[in-house]
């Protein structure tokens, strides 16, 4: 009988007059956890970008075109196996440097940044140093 009059008084004393405060700090916590796992979730969640693929390659074969009847089978699919490692080096540093998806530009109906000009210089620049 003591310890429920003694839950009773503590009740009274405490609780009753500062329900107010108690009821805020917890509506304070928790938009303060909403907030954080938002920006959380936010900050993890890779952005889609997508990347023209045809056309880089369509480019790629027609700046081929005039040198083709210089270089052997041979050489032509070396250089094309250099573009091709060119490309997908580049794409998959741009999406792991960035934190985001590349998805080809035919995927993406609208809303997506396009990436296809920072691709394209990297894929000049790896095929430069394949030069050197």
């Amino acid at each position: 009988m003591g310890e429920t009059k003694l839950k009773n008084n503590l009740w009274r004393q405490f609780v009753l007059p500062n329900w107010p405060l108690i009821i805020s700090t917890l509506i304070i916590f928790s938009l303060i956890t909403m907030f954080v796992s938002i920006a959380v979730v936010k900050s993890m969640t890779p952005e889609v970008v997508k990347f023209d693929m045809k056309g880089t390659v369509n480019s790629f074969m027609s700046q081929t075109a005039g040198i083709k009847t210089t270089l052997s089978k041979e050489q032509m699919d070396q250089m094309v196996s250099r573009f091709n490692q060119a490309m997908q080096g580049s794409i998959d540093d741009y999406a792991n440097a960035n934190n985001v998806i590349v998805v080809v530009s035919p995927a993406i109906v609208g809303g997506a940044r396009d990436i296809t000009d920072e691709i394209r210089n990297s894929i000049a620049t790896k095929m430069k140093k394949g030069d050197e």
